[in-house]
C-alpha cells in the first residue's frame, strides 16, 4: 500500500494483488485507476482518470468518483418528509433538477482513511466522511463509510454504509467510466449484457414518468450480449436509462471488449443499474470514451411512491454493495 501526497488533504491509496491494481484518492473516494492486463499482457488503465489533482477538483463529469446523498436526478431539486419540503441545489443545467448529490455533492469532498487492512485473500480500504445537516439542502447529519475491498482472485467489492440522526434520503454509487482498451477512444464498440426485463421511461430531462416499461422489442434489451452501439444510427442519442434489474441473480451485468478480452461480471444489492454512454464527455476526454454501469436506486424515487424508498431512519443503517469480477478471455 502506498500514500502519496498531492493537493492539502488529499492522498491516494493504492491496493493489489499478484494480477491488477486499484487506487482510490480522498477527493471524492475516487477510483482514480484500476490496471488489469488483457489477454496480449499488456497493462491498462480501464477507468477514465486525470493525471492532475487539480483536474479532480475542477471535474464536471463526476469521473469515478462516489456519487451522494443521492445519485441521479431529483425533481425540481426538491422532496417531502413527513410534510416538510426539502429545497436541494439546482445544478443540473437550466432544468431546475438536482444531480449527484449538488454542486458540491460527495465527488468534491475529502474522505479520511479510516482502516486499511490486508489479509492473506484480500486487501481493504475504509474511508469515512461525515456529512452535515444542510449540505446541498439534505436534512440530518449522515455518517458515510466506503469499502474498497480487492480480492486475490481479482474481485472489487465496494460497500457502502450510512447512517442518519435525522430522516433523509439516500442513494450511493461510484461513477466510474469503464473503457477496455485503455484509450481516448470510443468505448462503445464494447459488448454489453444486462440482466432486466424492464427500464424506466423519462423525459426529455432524463426525469422518470413513473412508468416501468418493458425492452422487449427496443433499443433497451441487453439481455443477450451485443454491441452497445448496435443501434447507434436509430437512437437519437447514447444511453441514459436506468434498467430494473432482476431479482435473485449473481450475474446483473457484464460489460467485455473482445479486442484485450477483458471481461468484468457486476454484481449489486441495489435494485437499478443506470446505463451512461458518457455522451456528454468533452475535452480532456472525447465523446462515448467511457461507459457508466451506475448500481443505484431509481431516480427520483424521493418524489415518486411506487419506486424502492430511499428514506433513511435515525437508527436503521444504510448498507449496500457493488461486486466486480474480472478476468480476460
Amino acid at each position: 500500500m502506498q500514500d502519496s501526497f498531492l493537493h492539502n488533504e488529499i492522498h491516494l491509496y493504492t491496493i493489489s494483488n499478484d494480477w491488477m491494481q486499484i487506487t482510490i484518492s480522498t477527493l471524492g473516494c475516487t477510483i482514480t485507476s484500476v490496471i488489469i492486463p488483457g489477454k496480449d499482457s499488456i497493462k491498462r488503465n480501464i477507468v477514465l482518470g486525470y493525471s492532475e489533482s487539480s483536474d479532480y477538483l475542477e471535474d464536471s463529469f463526476y469521473v469515478g468518483s462516489t456519487v451522494g446523498r443521492v445519485a441521479g436526478r431529483i425533481s425540481n431539486a426538491a422532496f417531502s418528509i413527513d410534510g416538510h419540503l426539502y429545497h436541494l441545489t439546482p445544478n443540473d443545467g437550466s432544468t431546475g433538477h438536482h444531480l449527484h448529490g449538488g454542486i458540491n455533492g460527495f465527488n468534491k469532498k475529502i474522505f479520511r482513511l479510516v482502516t486499511p487492512a490486508k489479509r492473506s485473500e484480500e486487501a481493504s480500504l475504509v474511508f469515512y466522511y461525515n456529512s452535515i445537516e444542510g449540505e446541498e439542502g439534505y436534512p440530518g447529519n449522515l455518517k458515510l463509510w466506503v469499502t474498497f475491498t480487492l480480492t486475490n482472485d481479482n474481485k472489487i467489492n465496494i460497500q457502502y454504509r450510512a447512517i442518519t440522526d435525522k430522516k433523509t434520503h439516500v442513494n450511493l454509487t461510484n461513477h466510474s467510466y469503464f473503457n477496455f482498451t485503455g484509450l481516448p477512444q470510443p468505448a462503445t464498440d464494447h459488448e454489453l449484457y444486462i440482466n432486466a426485463d424492464n427500464y424506466l421511461e423519462t423525459d426529455n430531462q432524463y426525469i422518470p414518468t413513473g412508468a416501468i416499461l418493458p425492452v422487449d422489442n427496443t433499443f433497451y434489451d441487453f439481455r443477450k450480449m451485443r454491441k452497445i452501439d448496435k443501434y447507434a444510427a436509430q437512437l437519437k442519442s447514447g444511453y441514459n436509462e436506468c434498467f430494473v434489474l432482476n431479482k435473485n441473480s449473481l450475474v446483473h451485468a457484464i460489460l467485455f471488449d473482445p479486442h484485450t478480452g477483458i471481461r468484468m461480471t457486476l454484481n449489486t444489492s441495489v435494485p437499478g443499474l443506470l446505463l451512461y454512454t458518457g455522451d456528454f464527455l468533452t475535452h480532456p476526454f472525447v465523446k462515448n470514451q467511457g461507459i457508466c454501469l451506475e448500481t443505484q436506486f431509481f431516480p427520483d424515487a424521493q418524489n415518486q411512491d411506487q419506486f424502492p424508498s430511499t428514506l433513511l431512519d435515525p437508527g436503521e443503517e444504510y448498507t449496500h454493495h457493488t461486486l466486480l469480477a474480472f478476468d480476460h478471455a
